[in-house]
């Protein structure tokens, strides 16, 4: 379990990570489903980058007159970023 919730995880990504998730468990054993795991995760890593992206510049915008919870969401968001490479 995360400690802190990621608010861009929408009920459509989390239906896509458990597809994708299904399908890998289904294409360690079937070679001929490795294809569709392949895109199935390509998918879901593009739809939670676009939905960070989308939260980020929402935030940002939303909070445009509060410059300390702007430089916060920044920290945040570089501190998540490093400790992911």
């Amino acid at each position: 379990m995360r400690k802190e919730q990621t608010p861009w995880l929408n009920p459509s990504i989390k239906a896509q990570m458990r597809e994708q998730d299904k399908t890998k468990q289904l294409a360690l054993n079937d070679d001929s489903v490795w294809f569709k795991y392949k895109k199935l995760r390509n998918c879901e890593t593009k739809a939670i980058r676009e939905a960070v992206k989308e939260y980020y510049a929402k935030q940002i915008i939303e909070n445009q007159h509060n410059k300390k919870q702007q430089l916060g969401l920044l920290q945040c968001h570089l501190l998540n970023w490093k400790e992911s490479k």
